[in-house]
C-alpha cells in the first residue's frame, strides 16, 4: 500500500504541476473554475466585506459549497502570496484522496473477508481514479465528499450486524451537507 501512495504522490504533484502556470516570473497554482468563484467570495468574506462577489455591491447568490467556501477563507488567511494559495486547496484535495483510499480498501477488507487482492485493487483504483483526482485536484469540495460518503460507508459497514446503528455515519453525512446542500440526497 506504501508503494501505491508514494506513487500517487508523485502522480498528484505532476498533475499539480502541470496545471500551474507562470506570469512574469512568477508561478500561479489555478484551481478550476467554480472554486476560482468560491474563491473570490472567500476571500472577501475573510477581509471583512461579507459573502460577496464585489465589495460595496449587491449581495448575489454565487456558491453551492459553504462549509468549503469558509475553509477556502481561511485558506486566504494564510501568510502566503496570492499565487500559491490555490497549492494549498490542491494539496487539500491529495490529501482527502489518501484518507478516500485508505477508508475504501478498510471497507473492501470488511466486504470481502480482507482479500488482499481486493483490498489492494481497491486502493488503487481510488488512488488513481481520474475523476477523483480531477476535481480534488482542482480545488473542487468533490474530494471531501467523497472522503465523507466513503469514511459513512465505512462506519455502516463496520457496524453491520451490531445492535445500534452507527450515528456517527449520520454525522459525517451530516457534515457534508453543510460542505454542499445537495449532500442532503445521499444523506436521506
Amino acid at each position: 500500500m506504501t508503494i501505491f501512495i508514494l506513487s500517487y504522490c508523485a502522480y498528484a504533484l505532476i498533475f499539480i504541476w502541470n496545471t500551474s502556470f507562470v506570469i512574469e516570473g512568477e508561478r500561479y497554482f489555478t484551481l478550476f473554475e467554480d472554486t476560482m468563484i468560491s474563491m473570490r467570495f472567500a476571500r472577501n468574506f475573510a477581509f471583512g466585506y461579507g459573502l460577496v462577489w464585489n465589495v460595496d455591491d449587491t449581495p448575489i447568490e454565487g456558491f453551492t459549497n459553504g462549509l468549503w467556501v469558509f475553509f477556502l477563507a481561511g485558506v486566504h488567511l494564510l501568510p502566503l502570496p496570492l499565487s500559491k494559495l490555490g497549492l494549498v486547496v490542491q494539496l487539500t484535495g491529495v490529501i482527502a484522496v489518501i484518507i478516500t483510499a485508505y477508508l475504501v480498501s478498510k471497507l473492501a477488507g470488511l466486504l470481502s473477508d480482507n482479500s488482499v487482492p481486493v483490498i489492494l485493487s481497491s486502493a488503487f483504483l481510488t488512488l488513481f481514479s481520474l475523476d477523483l483526482n480531477y476535481w480534488s485536484l482542482l480545488g473542487l469540495e468533490v474530494g471531501l465528499l467523497v472522503l465523507t460518503v466513503t469514511g459513512s460507508a465505512y462506519l455502516v459497514a463496520r457496524d453491520l450486524g451490531k445492535n445500534h446503528s452507527s450515528s456517527s455515519a449520520l454525522l459525517l453525512l451530516a457534515f457534508a451537507c453543510l460542505v454542499r446542500l445537495d449532500m442532503a440526497i445521499t444523506y436521506l
